[in-house]
């Protein structure tokens, strides 16, 4: 069985973010894809800096390496939205995303969310 760990993300996580939004499964469904921008680091890094309000991020990782993330944004408004991905082919399928959203739904409801909003 596999160790299933959240931890904030940070930005010396970004570039293995931006490996993995490279994946054409990952990448089908990123905001960015559906704009028709291609993803740079320079975007990426501004999204960083400029996404954090009214959100949480956590890195996953599955017995201490990082395999995906877990989001949940628009936090303090009616329709929050909560996304995941497992970012290593070979994970697909065994059951690490319903773990993810199991403990990101935890997490959320334990954190302060008047810090984010």
């Amino acid at each position: 069985m596999f160790e299933v760990k959240l931890r904030p993300i940070k930005e010396a996580d970004l570039p293995i973010l931006l490996a993995w939004s490279w994946i054409p499964e990952i990448w089908d469904y990123l905001p960015t894809s559906r704009k028709g921008e291609r993803l740079t680091f320079e975007s990426h890094y501004h999204w960083w800096k400029s996404g954090r309000a009214n959100r949480v991020d956590w890195m996953i990782e599955v017995d201490g390496r990082p395999v995906g993330l877990v989001h949940i944004k628009d936090i303090g408004s009616p329709h929050p939205e909560i996304g995941l991905y497992v970012a290593e082919v070979p994970l697909w399928g065994s059951g690490i995303g319903h773990r993810e959203l199991d403990l990101a739904l935890q997490r959320f409801l334990l954190i302060d969310r008047s810090a984010i909003i």
